[in-house]
Order: C-alpha cells, then structure tokens, then sequence
C-alpha cells in the first residue's frame, strides 16, 4: 500500500513540475536567436577604446530590421508582475491587441534606453513581458527590475535597448503603460 501511495504521490509532483514547465512556456517557444557571428558584433570589449567601438557597433544596428525585437509578428502581450504581498507569486495581465504595436515599438526605439549596465539578478524582476506570435507560441520576453534599478534584458538579443538602463523618458513611458488599466484586458 505504501508503494501505491509513493507511486501517486510521484504522479502527482511530475503532473505539477510539467504544468509549471507550461506555464513558463519551456514547451512552447520560437525564439529566433542571432548566430554566433552575428553575435560577435556586440561582445563586450575590454578597454575604453573598444568599449567606444562597442557603441558605435550598438548605434550601427539601431534601425537594422534584422535585429528588430523580437524579428516576428506579435498578436498578444502578456504582461507577468510581481505580487505585491507574496513576492513568490506573480499576477498576470495581457494586453489589449490595438496596444501591441506601441509596446513593441518601445522596445525598439534606442531613445528610450540609456547607456547603464545590467548588473542585478533574476531575484530582482518585477515584471516580465512576454510577447506571443499567432501560433500562440512566446518569441520574446523583456524581463524588467522596475522599482529599483530601472533595467531591462531582452530575449532574443536586440541592440535597440543599449546595455538595458531605461532612460527617464522610457521609464515614465512605461510606467504610463504598466499602470494605464485602458490598456489591458
């Protein structure tokens, strides 16, 4: 009997790990990552003189479609937010369709990023934004420390946010965007 009771209890832990999995979308996602070459462009260089280079290379593939966030069609943004009580938790909101367009060009538009490092962790995350083609498939997400360091990271890659620092403009413009209750379903 105690095999028995093992045996559902193991049953139930994978039925929960997999539905967790899901819910991260770790079985449905097509993110379209660069190559290694196309990577190489914007590798971190060591001294002053290359990090000016580094820059300049950013600058050169602003308007460069091929490193457009995130290079497909998005039909729903689902905006994941950090509970404000049970900081384990996350509370979730999608965006209304006629909105998307904006979002997406937010992310894309070099003016709304500064030049700051990324220096902080996934512990760090208040919101993530999570960006689905019409096969309903995730092919982008933004992960943001908000409230404290005003950070972004994008996957896949996009030279548009610089090193990830919002600018004072970008952060009002999203801010806007986060708590505007016009905006979400």
């Amino acid at each position: 009997m105690k095999r028995i009771y093992k045996v559902i209890l193991i049953i139930l832990i994978l039925i929960l790990v997999f539905q967790w999995l899901d819910y991260k979308d770790y079985f449905n996602y097509d993110f379209k990552e660069l190559s290694k070459k196309e990577q190489e462009v914007f590798e971190w260089k060591s001294s002053f003189k290359n990090h000016l280079d580094h820059r300049k290379a950013y600058k050169k593939h602003f308007d460069n479609e091929k490193y457009k966030f995130p290079r497909q069609n998005v039909s729903k943004i689902k905006l994941l937010e950090k509970d404000k009580l049970f900081r384990s938790f996350w509370v979730t909101r999608t965006l209304k369709s006629e909105r998307i367009n904006e979002i997406v060009a937010l992310f894309n538009n070099p003016n709304y990023f500064d030049w700051g490092e990324t220096t902080w962790s996934d512990e760090d995350v208040d919101y993530i934004f999570k960006f689905y083609n019409e096969s309903n498939q995730l092919v982008g997400k933004i992960d943001m420390c908000y409230h404290d360091c005003r950070m972004v990271r994008s996957k896949p890659f996009t030279p548009n946010i610089k090193y990830g620092e919002l600018s004072f403009k970008g952060n009002d413009k999203l801010f806007k965007i986060i708590y505007k209750l016009d905006y979400w379903k």
